[in-house]
């Protein structure tokens, strides 16, 4: 279990979860070696969209989700 002050999360739903976005990452193209940019705040949401990327085998670069989109 993954718990945090805000939220929770299990390891059988971070996999779930994780699995349905790896797919939709592979369907979109990205592949083992890519960079995937995660404009997301800080919480299950990267969590799980981190994990999808990483069963893909690529790699994440995380952005600050206060940027406008001139600075991302």
């Amino acid at each position: 279990m993954v718990d945090h002050e805000d939220w929770a999360l299990s390891y059988l739903e971070l996999d779930r979860r994780s699995d349905v976005i790896a797919a939709a990452l592979v369907a979109t193209g990205i592949r083992p070696g890519d960079v995937v940019a995660l404009r997301l705040p800080s919480d299950e949401r990267y969590l799980v969209a981190m994990a999808a990327v990483a069963k893909v085998g690529a790699a994440t670069a995380g952005v600050n989700p206060g940027l406008s989109p001139a600075e991302a």
